[in-house]
């Protein structure tokens, strides 16, 4: 699978996960960022794609979290790898100011088969029981 292969499989499996304006900008300008879409709840989201075999370390991560803080301000960060990252570059999310997920190759088979999701899952609201009083 080339790279351009690999960043349109991760736009296909955010289109089938609800995500909306899914675009695949990864070719050179693309400042930093493979893909850009919307998630259900509206939050935009910025994805940087690497098929690699070897591992991410922490200036790929730096350079990401550059993208999102000069061009993708507001944008939830995904960095999507078939190889994975350096305890460095684990450091380096972690340490981020904006939110920043990583999906590494442990978890890009559960995420490509629909086991986990990339938006935050709701908690629905509790239900009312019958006999209960609403505080007022």
């Amino acid at each position: 699978m080339t790279g351009s292969q690999f960043e349109h499989l991760v736009a296909e499996r955010m289109i089938a996960e609800g995500f909306r304006r899914v675009r695949e900008r990864g070719r050179a300008g693309d400042g930093g960022v493979d893909i850009t879409a919307v998630a259900p709840g509206g939050t935009p989201y910025a994805v940087q794609c690497k098929r690699y075999s070897r591992t991410v370390g922490a200036p790929e991560v730096r350079n990401f979290l550059g993208a999102l803080a000069n061009t993708f301000a507001g944008h939830t960060g995904v960095l999507v790898t078939s190889g994975r990252l350096t305890r460095q570059a684990r450091t380096e999310a972690s340490n981020a100011r904006q939110p920043l997920l990583l999906i590494e190759r442990d978890q890009l088979a559960d995420w490509l088969i629909g086991r986990t999701t990339l938006t935050p899952q709701r908690v629905p609201p509790p239900m009312a029981v019958e006999g209960d009083e609403l505080a007022g």
